[in-house]
């Protein structure tokens, strides 16, 4: 495994290589918005299709649209909640610690490109990010575990995915990861690491099991705190089969996919 992405990459991954590094973000949020309007006005039509055959009724399908459109909203308002909280509160542990729309809004688009069904989710907080996997999962009907030590926060988790109606897409488990994992059955088609970055490296390795052949593996912090996360990264790098790398985004997202080449 290399950090150096390959000319034979998948094509999410060759669409990076492609930009310079002067403009890489710019050139990355352009991206996003492209491919997310392209994958939004595919769903409209689909959807367009079936109210022609009959197979769902016109208020079906707006209402689909506006919740669509309300979910986005709501996780707006919610990331700017959390942000104006963590600039008030001075505990570590009070901090919902979101992760940045932009990353968000990459995590969705490849997970909704991929169709990933099996998601594990390594650090709740507020349910912020949970949302975002949960609404990329759900036309695929999908399903979401994820799991945070804070009962506080997941609370709040709670709620706000009642409030954007994906509650029943996510099982919330209350718990300390490293050991809530060892009894987790999988398989998982995508892993996002996002809490105890120290931790990680065990995380990953008592997972490698219980990931699919196809599995995506994303961790957070990579740019902001590499010194906690440097140990992930290594035994991420030591595993073959795996193609990785860090993208410059938000506070730094690191990219992995198991890929056998035959």
């Amino acid at each position: 495994a290399s950090s150096t992405p390959r000319f034979n990459q998948p094509p999410v991954f060759r669409a990076v290589i492609s930009t310079s590094s002067v403009s890489l973000s710019a050139r990355w949020l352009i991206y996003w918005q492209n491919l997310m309007s392209i994958l939004s006005a595919r769903r409209q039509k689909a959807a367009r299709k079936q109210v022609a055959r009959g197979q769902k009724s016109v208020k079906e399908f707006e209402k689909k649209i506006m919740k669509d459109t309300d979910i986005q909203t709501f996780l707006t308002e919610l990331y700017e909640a959390g942000q104006q909280n963590d600039a008030r509160e001075q505990e570590r542990r009070k901090k919902m610690l979101n992760l940045e729309p932009e990353t968000a809004q990459l995590l969705s688009i490849m997970i909704r490109g991929s169709r990933r069904q099996h998601i594990l989710e390594i650090g709740t907080s507020n349910g912020y990010s949970t949302i975002w996997l949960a609404w990329a999962v759900h036309a695929a009907s999908g399903h979401i575990v994820s799991i945070d030590r804070d009962p506080d926060k997941h609370i709040l988790a709670d709620t706000n995915l009642r409030r954007v109606g994906l509650r029943e897409s996510v099982e919330l488990i209350c718990g300390d990861a490293t050991e809530v994992i060892a009894n987790l059955p999988g398989p998982f088609d995508c892993v996002f690491f996002d809490a105890d970055r120290f931790s990680a490296s065990s995380q990953l390795t008592r997972l490698l099991p219980r990931l699919s052949a196809d599995a995506f593996i994303f961790a957070d912090n990579v740019h902001s705190h590499p010194e906690e996360i440097a140990g992930y990264l290594t035994t991420l790098n030591d595993l073959p089969q795996f193609k990785h790398i860090i993208v410059p985004v938000g506070k730094g997202l690191s990219i992995a996919y198991r890929w056998n080449e035959s």
